[in-house]
């Protein structure tokens, strides 16, 4: 016999059956198109409560509605196309053909389909637009236009500056109070080009500074550059070590096809190998899926004729074994020595532990106010902090480094094949670029 509580169960069970909302699928798929599902359930609070910093850029439909099948591909591919500005506008989109959103939709005054509508960071609800802007339908060839239009004219510090560079002085591209070692000014007459770039890195405010500028912003500060109009598009580097400004100018040969795709390849490129930098970040979010960097492939491809072991076991032996053989590095030597470790990492293409190592080893290098370390000194920086993201292993072991007996090869080898390894990475990062003015590291 079925106890009473089973009845109550299943009672329970059936009546949230029938109190659940059963929407209809509708013309998107929020894992597969980028676009944000609202519906009767969330959309008071995805619009207007969560405390966000993103506008949401919504779409309302119908999915029985002829001219909204037609849209969708539309909105699929400006959806794609902006997904990595999510933190500063997210797609959604809204069936207002669903009975069962009739009351939203009427709420936000919905009267045709599609209406396209933009709300900004956080609206009050207050019909009938709720602070929201409404979008012609017909120019959707303009929409990501308008969205950075809107970017630009805010002064929101939690969004990436879209407005012009000005200034003659590079010093004045980072922002006073932050920390920022690296900056990027994309040189480009096309400013929607520029501007899009600077949104797919909108997810490294506090990592690194994008800004843009053109002939027509900044005449002064180009001339300084030595940077002409036949040097269009243009990306300069700029680098902030000590309170230095040192800057490079990407030669325009670069830019064959797309000038968008072809800057956030540079920019992830030379960010991925920089001193200074989270590397860890860069690889755990995602960025553009769109973008392929070739030149990064092609250098795996000449890292993966060599051992990753014998560069490896070479750095642990150099580092921890032969250097420290000084009682003390002092003067010329130990400039010498923070010059060859700064060059490990920016050039050591190996993978992003050890890399994040000797950037740590770097930095803790040129904080030491003396001009001199001692052996034992150095010996106990090289262990310390050594965690699960920033290590290098204490591997004695070669592989095409290993002599028929223990006498040949090995650490010579390593030397060598490091030495090698550097010179063709740094080739390829930095073969395409032509120095705009006297660069030097600052040590």
């Amino acid at each position: 016999m079925m106890s009473i509580q089973f009845f109550i169960l299943l009672f329970i069970v059936l009546t949230y059956r029938l109190d659940a909302k059963n929407f209809h699928p509708g013309l998107y798929k929020a894992d597969k198109h980028h676009i944000t599902i609202l519906n009767d359930d969330n959309y008071r609070k995805i619009l207007f409560e969560e405390a966000g910093k993103s506008m949401y850029f919504v779409e309302f439909y119908a999915h029985w509605c002829g001219t909204c099948k037609r849209y969708a591909p539309i909105w699929i591919k400006l959806a794609d196309e902006a997904k990595s500005w999510k933190n500063v506008v997210k797609f959604a989109a809204m069936n207002c053909g669903d009975s069962l959103n009739s009351p939203a939709c009427t709420d936000l005054e919905i009267h045709m389909y599609p209406t396209i509508r933009l709300f900004p960071v956080r609206p009050q609800f207050n019909p009938p637009l709720h602070g929201a802007t409404d979008f012609d339908t017909e120019k959707k060839s303009i929409f990501l236009s308008q969205i950075l239009d809107e970017v630009e004219k805010s002064n929101k510090t939690f969004w990436p500056n879209l407005k012009p560079f000005r200034s003659q002085n590079l010093n004045d591209i980072f922002p006073i109070g932050k920390r920022q070692k690296y900056a990027f000014l994309i040189i480009e007459n096309d400013a929607l080009i520029a501007k899009k770039t600077i949104m797919d890195f909108s997810d490294f405010l506090d990592t690194f500074v994008i800004r843009r500028t053109s002939w027509n912003e900044n005449a002064d500060l180009l001339k300084n550059l030595k940077i002409d109009n036949s040097s269009l598009p243009g990306l300069v580097v700029i680098e902030n070590i000590n309170d230095r400004i040192f800057y490079r100018l990407y030669n325009k040969n670069l830019f064959k096809k797309d000038s968008r795709e072809e800057l956030v390849s540079l920019i992830k490129e030379y960010i991925q190998t920089a001193p200074y930098i989270n590397h860890q970040l860069l690889t755990t979010t995602k960025t553009p899926e769109t973008i392929t960097t070739q030149k990064s492939e092609k250098i795996n491809k000449i890292v993966s004729k060599v051992s990753m072991q014998d560069l490896e076991t070479g750095l642990h032996l150099m580092l921890r074994n032969e250097i420290p053989h000084s009682g003390t590095i002092k003067e010329e030597e130990f400039y010498a020595l923070r010059r060859w470790i700064r060059t490990l990492a920016m050039y050591f293409p190996g993978r992003i532990e050890v890399r994040n190592y000797l950037t740590n080893l770097d930095r803790k290098l040129s904080s030491i106010k003396s001009s001199q370390i001692t052996g034992d000194e150095w010996i106990q920086m090289t262990k310390q902090d050594q965690n699960s993201e920033s290590y290098l292993p204490e591997s004695t072991e070669w592989v095409h480094c290993k002599g028929s007996t223990p006498n040949y090869r090995g650490y010579p080898c390593s030397l060598w094949t490091l030495f090698h390894t550097l010179t063709v990475h740094q080739y390829k990062l930095r073969t395409d670029m032509s120095k705009s003015g006297s660069f030097k590291l600052n040590f």
